[in-house]
């Protein structure tokens, strides 16, 4: 059964208009659609789950299975023409909406080659688009409230895509990791681990008494990301995951969380906490069988 969560009045007038105008010239278009982005994590873990966040976020992002790109320009001509967007020059996947919003289109499905797409007219501008077609697939849904309903990335799908992303471009994507981390320190709430754990997870059960909530939280989270993975997506994704394990203490990853650890003030030793978290996620993650 498909989760669904009930965020009423959660948007802003200004974006909520902007997603049903998006979501209108989808539907006439035959385009199937997903939010993914920082307002997965805004609706979802603030909006929902009442987790305080640190960065606010101001645009819409949508993953949308496309075919071909001769559709990409059909959809792209429609929101001009009739859905009050402008889209931006020298950035064909942004679009203006009013004065001060945007929505960020991410294409994927057979108009990809290689888990990669290459923006036309001169292919030069290639975009990362692994897991998002087993993100599609395991799509939660989100009622904002005026019989709007769209689908949207699960938190573990969230962290597959923001995990990509960062492999993608490291040394430009810092945030991704800082998004990640909140998810791996709250997951225990976010992921309703209470109510799972004896059922689902008994044997995390002899986890450390000590900072129990969040291992158990990291653990649940990598085993419930590994689930939604084909192979080849399990593949690519145990591959970086393995290659961050052995960077040790050298991994960028680890540095960022470490860093986000201790920016919260209340822990002895962040490097400790940071790793012992990390590398539950991690177990979690290589210990689930992926689908298929």
């Amino acid at each position: 059964m498909t989760i669904c969560y009930n965020l009423s009045n959660n948007l802003p007038p200004e974006r909520l208009e902007m997603l049903v105008s998006f979501q209108r010239i989808a539907e006439v278009q035959g385009v199937q659609f997903l939010l993914v982005g920082a307002t997965v994590r805004q609706l979802i873990l603030t909006g929902h789950y009442k987790i305080e966040e640190r960065r606010k976020t101001y645009d819409l992002d949508f993953g949308v299975m496309l075919p071909g790109w001769d559709c990409y320009e059909r959809l792209a001509h429609a929101l001009e023409i009739s859905g009050g967007f402008r889209q931006t020059k020298h950035r064909p996947h942004e679009f203006r909406y009013g004065t001060s919003n945007w929505i960020d289109i991410i294409p994927f499905g057979a108009i990809g080659r290689d888990n990669a797409i290459a923006w036309p007219p001169e292919h030069a501008s290639v975009m990362n688009i692994a897991g998002y077609e087993d993100v599609f697939r395991a799509a939660v849904e989100i009622d904002l409230g005026q019989d709007i309903r769209i689908k949207s990335a699960s938190l573990p799908g969230y962290v597959l895509l923001k995990l990509f992303a960062w492999n993608d471009r490291p040394s430009e994507r810092t945030k991704d990791l800082q998004d990640i981390w909140l998810l791996l320190e709250n997951y225990y709430l976010a992921g309703e681990v209470e109510t799972r754990l004896h059922t689902e997870h008994p044997d995390l059960l002899e986890l450390p008494a000590e900072n129990f909530r969040n291992l158990a939280g990291a653990r649940i989270l990598g085993r419930d990301l590994a689930s939604l993975c084909s192979p080849s997506t399990y593949a690519a994704f145990s591959e970086l995951l393995e290659r961050e394990r052995k960077a040790g203490n050298g991994s960028r990853l680890l540095g960022v969380f470490e860093r986000e650890a201790e920016s919260r003030g209340d822990i002895n030793e962040p490097f400790e906490h940071a790793n012992a978290c990390w590398e539950e996620f991690v177990t979690g993650c290589l210990e689930t069988a992926p689908q298929g």
